[in-house]
């Protein structure tokens, strides 16, 4: 559990105060005390000068009814008026109750707010991921009562980059009687992944019937940071250099003479063949072509050897917006897809290479966790780019023709714009079969993972193979579910307790 805490005091009239807050881990930063502000959804401290706006309507903005406070002014100066000139009992009376309201409704609301002591810790803040849940706890302490006065709560989640999606905002408020000490519980469902802050806690205090409005900011700063996670119940064991599963995901190689699917029934039922055969090569030694297989007809076929199997494995990530269509889920869908083999290659004791066009570099070493949970880390905070420094295209042919022979390389892209064009054959090095058809020639293992929407995973994979065709390459196509597509997050519950019990009384439940 991670925990940042701010403590102000609240001056009447003008709301300033001193404090100091602390932070550690993913909730970290130091306030500033808090001060009066003018509306519900501020600009926000704590670093928040590149955070993304909060996509929602302001909805009803609580304020001072300054028409109403006037009109009590003027009652009671007529309440005294009558008082001075009669003073009867019923005058005495009207006096007496209007002087009472008055000071209830635009005194009190000034008078009886001191200092005010926040504190936020969220559980396993180490933990959140893409898709989970998340608790919040904030702890929000009183230096005296304020009977006979509402007070309200709003915390505003916001993503650090315009590309982190959507925010949550979350209201609250409580008649706190005679208590004061509140503790607020709410859990948070459908993260997202990427980096969040949290905006200066804002607390509203106000009389009973609504003339006077008190506004103040207390300085909290937080941060959270979502971890990538792939589509629930993805799983890549079976890919190049890994362990094979026990369920096979169906992918298959497009063999490069006749476009011949050469399966492993076939491969078993030849005589003398290895464990494993690919398409020969020129400069194959003889002694490791399966001449009884050429013999039959099936082209001339290299038998694979274990050393060949265990060699260098790298993850190549497409960064490009346009190449997802700007739908940025597809593009998270990819990055938990990178995670999900970094992870296994580290429980299989390998190391692995994650590319992205951007040209960021991150290797996770085989017995050293640390370099995964680094790459994690730098893997959420990722965000996509509207110009890359190279194409997926030319980035594909430069990895292999630094790659050794019995290497694999896995490409994450999606290629929902402008896929024939990139696809096509040719001897150029602006499209995906140059990159292909060299990674057959000096014998590296190419896997082509594409991200889709759900409904168009199965054409799109056809499509590809077709445009593929004559190479070494497998295609796969991923479907990505609608629910994780329009995953955004909400709020799942909220309780209140006060001094450790409950005691103080709901005015209404969160919003967000």
């Amino acid at each position: 559990m991670k925990r940042a805490e701010q403590s102000g005091l609240a001056e009447t009239g003008q709301g300033q105060g001193q404090g100091q807050g602390q932070g550690q881990g993913p909730v970290q930063g130091q306030g500033q005390g808090q001060r009066p502000v003018q509306s519900q959804t501020g600009p926000g401290q704590a670093g928040l000068e590149n955070a993304a706006p909060l996509e929602w309507g302001e909805g009803v903005r609580l304020r001072s009814r300054f028409v109403a406070r006037a009109v009590l002014i003027l009652l009671l100066g007529a309440s005294m008026a009558a008082l001075h000139a009669r003073g009867g009992a019923v005058e005495w009376l009207l006096a007496t109750v209007t002087a009472a309201v008055a000071f209830c409704c635009i005194i009190l609301p000034y008078m009886a707010v001191g200092k005010i002591t926040v504190e936020r810790s969220i559980v396993d803040a180490e933990g959140l991921y893409d898709g989970g849940d998340m608790q919040v706890l904030l702890t929000l302490r009183l230096s005296r009562p304020v009977p006979f006065m509402w007070l309200g709560m709003s915390e505003a989640i916001v993503p650090g980059t315009a590309q982190s999606g959507k925010g949550l905002k979350v209201e609250y408020a409580f008649l706190p009687g005679f208590k004061r000490v509140f503790h607020i519980r709410y859990s948070v469902r459908g993260l997202r992944r990427g980096e969040f802050k949290f905006n200066p806690l804002q607390v509203s205090a106000g009389d009973m019937l609504g003339l006077t409005v008190r506004k103040i900011e207390v300085e909290c700063p937080g941060s959270l940071l979502v971890h990538a996670m792939a589509p629930a119940g993805e799983a890549f064991a079976d890919l190049p250099g890994f362990r094979p599963s026990a369920k096979s995901s169906e992918r298959q190689p497009i063999a490069s003479l006749g476009g011949q699917m050469i399966t492993a029934a076939a491969r078993a039922s030849r005589g003398g063949a290895g464990p494993d055969v690919r398409s020969y090569i020129p400069g194959d030694s003889p002694r490791r072509i399966d001449w009884r297989a050429m013999a039959r007809g099936l082209g001339m076929q290299t038998r694979i050897s274990n050393a060949e199997e265990a060699g260098q494995l790298i993850v190549l990530l497409d960064t490009s917006k346009s190449a997802y269509g700007a739908d940025m889920r597809l593009f998270d869908a990819h990055v938990g897809r990178a995670v999900l083999v970094m992870r296994q290659a580290v429980r299989e004791g390998k190391s692995v290479v994650v590319l992205t066009t951007d040209e960021l570099e991150l290797v996770v070493r085989a017995g050293e966790r640390s370099t995964l949970l680094a790459a994690e880390e730098k893997l959420a905070r990722l965000q996509w780019g509207t110009s890359p420094r190279k194409p997926m295209s030319q980035c594909l042919s430069d990895v292999v023709a630094g790659m050794p022979r019995g290497s694999a390389l896995i490409c994450l892209t999606a290629g929902t714009k402008g896929a024939g064009a990139v696809a096509r054959e040719s001897n150029a090095s602006e499209n995906v079969f140059y990159g292909a058809k060299l990674a057959a020639v000096r014998g590296v293992k190419l896997v082509l993972l594409l991200s889709f929407a759900e409904t168009e995973a199965a054409p799109a994979e056809v499509n590809w193979r077709a445009r593929l065709q004559g190479t070494d390459c497998s295609v796969k196509a991923l479907p990505v579910p609608l629910s994780y597509r329009k995953q955004a997050p909400a709020m799942a519950e909220l309780s209140m307790t006060a001094n450790k019990e409950g005691g103080a009384l709901d005015v209404s439940t969160a919003s967000s």
